[in-house]
């Protein structure tokens, strides 16, 4: 009996088929969720996005900023709290060098609230201590 042998257009029209039913789910799946996902606004009045706020505005009333070191949201004691409204009270601490160089932990409470129409965070009744 003879074999039938392949030739390397029939070949390579047999991997494409077998390349395109690979596929195809992929890009099925992609459709779906791209046609039928709820196309919900981006919440930016988040406890993570006010604690980030809080210390770039706390950073900013240090004596070296670039020097600071930030209790770890989660992991050290940070205390959010949500006020409503997009406000949030702040309470943690930082470690930051004072004007000699040395460097000393500074605990601080602030106050942060987001302003969605001007999308920027702004602070109050910072204390430092």
């Amino acid at each position: 009996m003879s074999e039938r042998v392949e030739t390397p257009q029939e070949k390579e029209k047999r991997i494409n088929r077998k390349i395109w039913l690979a596929i195809s789910p992929v890009f099925l799946f992609v459709a779906w969720g791209i046609f039928f996902s709820e196309n919900k606004p981006i919440d930016y009045c988040t406890k993570s996005n006010a604690y980030d706020a809080a210390k770039r505005i706390v950073a900013n009333h240090l004596k070296s900023p670039s020097s600071a070191k930030f209790a770890r949201e989660g992991v050290d004691q940070v205390s959010i709290d949500d006020l409503g409204g997009c406000r949030y009270r702040v309470a943690g601490h930082v470690d930051s060098q004072n004007a000699f160089g040395a460097m000393l932990r500074t605990n601080f409470y602030i106050t942060v609230k987001r302003n969605n129409e001007e999308k920027t965070w702004t602070g109050s009744g910072i204390s430092l201590f």
